[in-house]
């Protein structure tokens, strides 16, 4: 139900800092897990990422770019390209 809708009731990916949100959570985890690493490729998966299609796609990059799916690994750059990419 999470990507039914953006309520931030029932929302799996609420924009609020102030709700809890899992995914965040897991972003920050894993960035801070390759804290030696510069760029990190993150992708999202199982949503629609065009407003022209109504497929959803399996796997993409946060970036949107899949010749360039590296995002700088600090907090405020990775929070704003999961953010952006909602």
């Amino acid at each position: 139900m999470g990507n039914l809708t953006f309520s931030d009731d029932i929302n799996l990916h609420s924009t609020n800092p102030d709700r809890p949100n899992d995914y965040r959570d897991l972003i920050k985890l894993i960035a801070s897990s390759y804290a030696n690493v510069t760029n990190l490729p993150i992708f999202g998966f199982g949503a629609k990422t065009s407003k022209y299609s109504s497929k959803a796609t399996g796997l993409f990059p946060l970036t949107r770019s899949i010749r360039n799916p590296f995002t700088p690994n600090d907090d405020e750059t990775l929070m704003k390209t999961y953010t952006d990419c909602l």
